[in-house]
């Protein structure tokens, strides 16, 4: 909703807008019915979440280092549990991101909780040449300390892409995927079958693939292609 919203801002048309964080929203809803999820992100993944079903609580509150007494699904059955029952832990992007965070996360993972994560970009380019740290940066936190393994639903994983795909209602080989991350956007895009095309706008200048379209920017490739 919120990038629908930003498009539309700069002036692009109304047309359909799938994210990392409604496809993960919907592998969740696939692979575990309705959950509650301990979120490390921001409140678009939030948004996603609860709009697909799934109950929410946000990371960050101390659980991983005290108890916690309220939440939506607090036990409260008079059984001697301290603690929030947690299905899947969520994460993406957070440029809020603390260590408290990560201490929640890390405890739900050890008391049996999924970690389901929405994209892997180390690295988020940014306004006036700026760079910062991606989704994957907080993804790799988590993992680390809980020695768990993401199931990333994003790119490279090409599920989103097939959600777009359906979407719009085109076989992936009629599509083509435009992206400035070769482990990502090109890996999803080739992944689900797609044609694709890298734009140096990002982070990444010299991909080092002579199969590879590459384009200045986004104007130059629709000058060149269409």
């Amino acid at each position: 909703i919120e990038v629908l919203r930003s498009l539309k801002n700069m002036g692009y048309p109304d047309s359909p807008v799938i994210t990392s964080a409604y496809g993960a929203s919907k592998y969740i809803l696939e692979k575990f019915g309705k959950s509650r999820c301990l979120v490390v992100g921001e409140r678009g993944l939030v948004s996603e979440l609860e709009h697909m079903g799934h109950e929410t609580a946000p990371a960050g509150e101390g659980r991983g280092v005290k108890s916690i007494e309220q939440a939506p699904w607090f036990w409260t059955s008079g059984e001697d549990l301290s603690d929030l029952i947690v299905d899947v832990v969520v994460a993406g992007l957070d440029r809020t991101m603390t260590y408290t965070k990560i201490a929640d996360a890390l405890w739900a993972l050890r008391n049996g909780a999924d970690l389901i994560a929405t994209n892997d970009d180390p690295s988020l380019p940014w306004e006036e040449g700026k760079v910062l740290p991606g989704a994957g940066t907080m993804i790799r936190s988590i993992e680390e300390c809980s020695g768990k393994k993401a199931t990333i639903v994003g790119k490279p994983n090409p599920y989103t892409t097939h959600l777009a795909a359906m979407e719009i209602d085109l076989d992936t080989n009629d599509i083509l995927m435009i992206g400035d991350r070769p482990d990502t956007d090109i890996a999803a895009g080739r992944n689900a079958g797609c044609h694709v095309a890298m734009v140096l706008t990002g982070d990444v200048k010299d991909p080092k693939d002579k199969d590879l379209k590459t384009f200045k920017d986004l104007r130059t490739l629709v000058d060149e292609l269409f």
